[in-house]
């Protein structure tokens, strides 16, 4: 019920400003992605993309409504280690074993209310900031795992160590997010206009530790985003 309501709320404040007499604007663009933080010790970047319409509402603001998707479906496989200490003879060693050809996924739809705060204008270039804030739905893959892990005994010789069994995990939620960041618009031919932005983006979800894996909890889904596209002013 929340979520119909926090929905309806973006479709007001996404319809509302539209009122005003100015251009309208509508656009399509691609994403590459860099995930941040703890996010980027799971996975390396990923893609997305987005379709919005929107109209501008003065000489320095315009708002728009998005359409957005983007996933994360590349291990960082340099960086999914994880320690294990054994008892070796009378002393106690550590271990580490890299994770071998472990499949999960981040996928990430949502729409999003989106402010632009314009900067420089003329006829062929623009700079906006850009403020926006969403509800989206993630949804987090990882498949079951299995390995066999070994340790040199006090002689020298490999030995079975631990049968290491992790079970599947799916987590699937609606969070809020929002983004901020700063575009550039060049004018290809009137009406269309090519659009390359640098964003940074948050997705307020959380996913849960693997510990048996070296996987620590994510307490927020943090990226870096490089987009551009092309905008139809009318």
């Amino acid at each position: 019920m929340k979520i119909k309501y926090i929905t309806l709320l973006l479709i007001i404040l996404t319809v509302a400003p539209l009122t005003a007499q100015n251009k309208y604007f509508a656009g399509v663009s691609g994403s590459y992605l860099m995930p941040m933080g703890e996010l980027s010790k799971r996975f390396k970047p990923g893609m997305g993309g987005s379709v919005y319409f929107g109209k501008e509402v003065s000489e320095k603001w315009a708002w728009s409504g998005r359409i957005e998707y983007y996933k994360f479906d590349t291990p960082n496989d340099e960086k999914l280690i994880f320690e294990r200490q054994y008892l070796i003879g009378t002393e106690e060693k550590a271990f580490n074993y890299q994770i071998k050809n472990l499949k999960m996924d981040l996928t990430v739809t949502g729409v999003a209310v989106n402010a632009d705060y314009n900067l420089v204008k003329s006829d062929l270039i623009k700079t906006d900031l850009h403020f926006s804030f969403g509800v989206y739905n993630w949804i987090f893959n990882r498949d079951a795992y299995r390995d066999s892990l070994f340790a040199p005994d006090t002689a020298g010789v490999n030995k079975l160590m631990e049968d290491l069994k992790v079970p599947s995990l799916r987590q699937e939620d609606w969070s809020g997010g929002f983004t901020v960041g700063a575009e550039l618009d060049i004018k290809i031919i009137d009406p269309v206009w090519f659009t390359l932005a640098a964003n940074y983006r948050a997705v307020v979800g959380e996913l849960w530790a693997t510990l048996k894996l070296g996987l620590e909890n994510v307490s927020m889904l943090q990226s870096g985003e490089i987009r551009a596209g092309f905008r139809a002013e009318f």
